[in-house]
Order: structure tokens, then sequence, then C-alpha cells
């Protein structure tokens, strides 16, 4: 079979980004839990969870699945992703091929630059799609199968709509408009049930009516009420999570399911989200020091000069789709077919992109600011504008086109690499850390998760720096006061000299409330300690004569103090700690007293 056989049948085009994407996640398949993938590896609160009417019970039951099969192998949830995500670059390569054929319609012609255009616009998207380094959130961190899946029935319905509408085109009563119209309904019911995100597909469709076939289904009473069946679901199953017994319940509802964060307004998430797109574009152009867990600033005010040029920046981009899609019009009205259809999907890609992400990144507030996995399906549109601009740019000339295929081959070959380098970040939960602590150095809970890890990894002189950076942000968070605990457990020298706290928690690791005083008390005691392991003794010794003065029954605290005054030349303040302890435990004194009066 001749390679242009295999092009028109879409076996190699095809067959490349199926092998591209397997090299490119190759190393990911034995990447641990990382994360909130505890959430989904507890099999328990998993199956609790599925049989919920939640707008991501699919993706839970898929989940279960794994479960009963691999247990808690990670390979089996791995290779279920990586099948997704091939599944969704191929379905991304007949989406865009079936749209130029929309667009074109049956005035195809087999002249170079045609088959350039039909030809290198699939490919370079779905081959984009496949390797870019953006998706290993969406890939290799497991819990994101959330996204992943919702992605592949979105883009599989809006696939199923476009065929349907070519059929009917070309037979109103053909049963084949008939089977892809159904497989699309499906398809975008299955979506609503994985993932939020999916809430614009309806208008996604709307959309792709009017950029591909002239919005002349808008006025179809079937078609319409198809897409407010879709656009129900998800605020249906919000307000049924919610509750709902009248008019103020559901306005209460409404209110509630959408948003997720309450210490912040909507109106300064929505002022973040313009700069954080542009942290989005940035890296789909550019994807370097990619990170698990951003320390993004919060945006108050909306005249300063990084919002206000992150607007303007959206607002020409959107100006850019209006004056192309009606300059397609006008290519189209002239004959030039392939300028008109480049230009045509180069408006739709940025439509896409923007449209997509609007649940995420508009007036829903989030607790997080940003993600990398919210870019998985909103980076379809961004492929397809941009091979559909390079092409239009390099539309005509032989030469140029040969540029444009090396220029992929070169642009791939550097994702692929930059997939594989982070999968190698993602296949440790230690070095997942670091690397994300390297990024965001004063992120509480990024240093908190490495401290953590670090001690779960039998690395105690990792974990100290980081627990402490937490309590100097934040001196009262409970949880790396705890983790310190914790670490001194690893740290032989220091043996008897401390408590973990343990002893005032209940049996799932809540500080039981009666017990608050003294553990208080003893969690001075370890960062005095803690602070001793870094080298800083003067700090130490305020946390010590802290931790006397708020619970004087305690013995370790008064024998770290007289050692460590003694150590600095106190030799009063540490025989004053040292009769106490004596007081307390004239045994334990008595074995101590050789090594502090020396």
């Amino acid at each position: 079979m001749t390679i242009e056989r295999c092009f028109r049948k879409h076996i190699m085009p095809i067959g490349l980004v199926l092998l591209i994407g397997i090299i490119a996640y190759s190393n990911s398949l034995n990447a641990p839990f990382q994360f909130d993938d505890s959430n989904i590896s507890d099999k328990a609160k998993l199956l609790s969870r599925a049989h919920l009417a939640t707008a991501r019970q699919v993706v839970d039951f898929s989940f279960l699945l794994n479960h009963y099969i691999h247990g808690k192998d990670v390979f089996g949830f791995h290779l279920f992703n990586l099948f997704i995500h091939l599944c969704t670059a191929v379905t991304t390569y007949y989406l865009s091929f079936n749209a130029i054929r929309a667009l074109v319609g049956s005035n195809h012609e087999d002249s170079e630059e045609s088959l350039f255009v039909t030809r290198f616009i699939p490919f370079a998207t779905a081959l984009l799609f496949v390797c870019h380094p953006i998706q290993t959130e969406s890939v290799t961190y497991i819990v994101q199968r959330y996204t992943s899946l919702a992605t592949l029935f979105y883009l599989l319905s809006t696939l199923m709509f476009i065929r349907a509408r070519i059929c009917h085109n070309n037979d109103a009563n053909s049963y084949k408009t008939w089977l892809y119209g159904s497989i699309s309904l499906l398809s975008g019911m299955l979506a609503m049930r994985s993932k939020e995100i999916a809430f614009t597909l309806p208008f996604m469709l709307a959309v792709v009516e009017m950029f591909l076939f002239q919005g002349k289904l808008l006025r179809n009473r079937i078609f319409l009420s198809a897409l407010i069946a879709l656009l129900l679901i998800i605020p249906a199953q919000q307000i049924l999570r919610h509750g709902f017994t009248g008019i103020n319940d559901l306005f209460y509802s409404i209110s509630r399911g959408t948003r997720e964060e309450l210490t912040y307004s909507r109106t300064d998430y929505l002022i973040t989200e313009f700069r954080v797109v542009v942290t989005y574009l940035r890296l789909m152009f550019f994807p370097v020091n990619q990170n698990l867990d951003y320390d993004y600033p919060l945006q108050k005010i909306f005249f300063t000069p990084a919002v206000i040029l992150s607007l303007m920046l959206h607002i020409s981009i959107v100006l850019s789709s209006i004056f192309m899609f009606f300059k397609s019009r006008s290519m189209f009205k002239s004959r030039k077919l392939y300028i008109g259809t480049c230009l045509r999907l180069c408006s739709l890609g940025i439509v896409w992109f923007y449209l997509a992400l609007s649940v995420e990144s508009s007036f829903i507030p989030i607790l997080d600011v940003i993600f990398e996995h919210r870019l998985y399906l909103p980076s379809v549109g961004f492929f397809l504008s941009v091979t559909s601009g390079a092409v239009l740019v390099l539309y005509g000339g032989r030469t140029s086109r040969k540029a444009a295929w090396l220029a992929l081959a070169l642009i791939c070959l550097i994702f692929t690499t930059a997939t594989i380098r982070r999968n190698v970040v993602w296949g440790d939960e230690l070095r997942l850390w670091e690397d994300t602590a390297r990024k965001s150095p004063n992120k509480i809970r990024v240093l908190n998760n490495l401290g953590a890890f670090s001690i779960s990894k039998f690395r105690p002189e990792k974990a100290i720096l980081p627990l402490l950076r937490v309590l100097e942000i934040q001196p009262g968070y409970t949880e790396s006061i705890n983790n310190i605990g914790l670490l001194l457990d690893h740290v032989p020298q220091v043996a008897g000299r401390y408590n973990s706290g343990k002893k005032y928690m209940t049996p799932n690791r809540i500080l039981d409330v009666r017990q608050i005083d003294p553990w208080f008390a003893n969690s001075r005691n370890n960062l005095g300690l803690a602070y001793m392991l870094t080298g800083n003794p003067q700090k130490a010794l305020a946390y010590f004569e802290q931790s006397v003065s708020l619970e004087q029954k305690e013995e370790a605290p008064w024998l770290n103090l007289a050692l460590l005054s003694m150590q600095l030349g106190n030799t009063k303040r540490a025989t004053e700690a040292f009769d106490r302890l004596k007081k307390l435990n004239p045994g334990r004194a008595k074995l101590i007293e050789p090594h502090i009066f020396k």
C-alpha cells in the first residue's frame, strides 16, 4: 500500500499519532498515586460516591472497574488513562478532518494545496495534542481521568454531530443521520456525567453548527430541544445535590452549585482568570516550568497594568477570530475554498479555546485558580487554530509546505521529549513535590506535602526545612506542627526528648479538643528540637521557653531547656530547668545530670 493510499485511508496519520502517544507516556505507567489520587485509591469511599447522582458518576464507575480488575496496582489505572488519551487524540484527528470536509463539501479538489490542507491540519492538530507536555497532568495524574474522559465524550459528541450534519446535507432521510445524531446525544449525556466542564457542550454544538453549516439547524425544534435537554443535566444534578424544597432553596442551590470556593468573590476570581488564561496561552506555546501546584496571586483590583493588559490581549484575540470568520465568508464567495477553510477553522479554534475554558476560568470560583489539566479540552481548539493559521501562512508554496512538515516533526520531537521528562518527575512522590516546591517555594500546601512525603520516604532531613518554612508563613498551621512530631520519630538523637502528639489525637488523627493546651505546649517543644536540628539554637531556645511556660508538668521541655541553656553558657537557666526536671522525675534527672553539668 502506497503512502498516498495510507494517508487517504487515514492509516498512516492515525498510526503515527498512536505511536507518538505511546512513546510519550511509556514511562508513566508505574507512576504512584499522587496528591488528590487519594480520592480514588480508597475503594470504599469511591463506591459510596459512585452511587450518588453526581456529575462525575461515569468516571467513578470506571475507577471502580479498575479496582475490581487491578486492585490498587497503578499500572491498570495508567493504562486506562493512556487508552483514553489515545482515543481522544484519534477523535481530535477525525473531528478536524470532518470539519474541513463540512466546509469544503462536494467541492473537494486533488490539487497539492488542497491535499496539504486536508492532511496537515487534522494530522498536526492530533499529533500536537497527543504529545504536548501540558497534557501530562490529565493523563499521568490518575484522578484527572475526570477531565480526560469528559473530554473524550465531549469530542465524540461533537464529531458525531458533524457527521450527522454532513449526512443530512447529502440525504436528509438517511438512517446514518439519525444514527450519528443519537450517538452524539448519548456521548453528550456521558460527558455531562463525567465532569462539569461538559456544561459548555450544547453551546459548542451551536457554535459548530454556525461555523461549519451556516447555522441552518439553529431554527430546528428537535435540535434546539436536544441542546436544552443536555444543558439542563448538570444544573439539575447540582440542584438535587444541594436539596430543593422551594424557590428559596432553588436560588441557594444555584448559587452554591456555581461556586466551590467561599473565601473570595466571583469578581476577584474573574479578574484573576484574565491573567491565568494568559499563563495558559504561554504554557501552550512554551511549556516550560510546568507545575503541579502554582502559587498564583489572587487579583482583587481590576485597574492594574497586568490585568488590563491581559484583558486587552483576550479582546484582541477574540476580535481577530471575528475578523477571520467574516473574512472567510468572502473567501468562500470568491471560490477560494481552502483559504476560507483555514480562516474559518482558525476562528473556530479560538472560540473553542475560550468557550471550553469558561466553566473553570470565569465567574465560578474554584478553590485553585489555576491547574494545567484544565487545558486538556481547550487545547483542542488551540491546536486547531494554530495549525490552521500555520497552513494559512504557508499556503501555496511547495517549499514552505515541506518546511511545515519538517517544523512539525521537530516540534513533535521537542514536545515528546519534554513529556517523557515531565513523566519522570511524576514517577516519584518525593521528586514531584521537590519539583513543585522549587517552583512554589512559599505555598503552604506544597511545603507541607513535601515534608509529609519526605517523612513517609524516611528522609527526615528533607522534611525539616519545608515544615518549618510553613510555620514561618502561618505559625498555627496544625498539620505541619503534627508532621514535625512525626518527623522526630525518625531522628534517634532526640529519642525521649519530645512527644509526637499522637496521644492527643483521636483514631482519625483529629485533635481532641480537651487536649489542646498540652498538645500546643508539646508542639512548641517539638519545634524547638526541629530548629536545633537545623542549627538554629536561638529559635530553639525561644520555643522551649514557650513550651515550659504553657505546660509546666511535661518533662521533655525542661530537659531540652536545661541542655540547650548549658550549651549556650547560661548556667543559671540550665540549673533552674534541671531543678524543675528533678522535681518531676528525680530518677531521670539523676541520669541526665552528668550530661548537663559536665
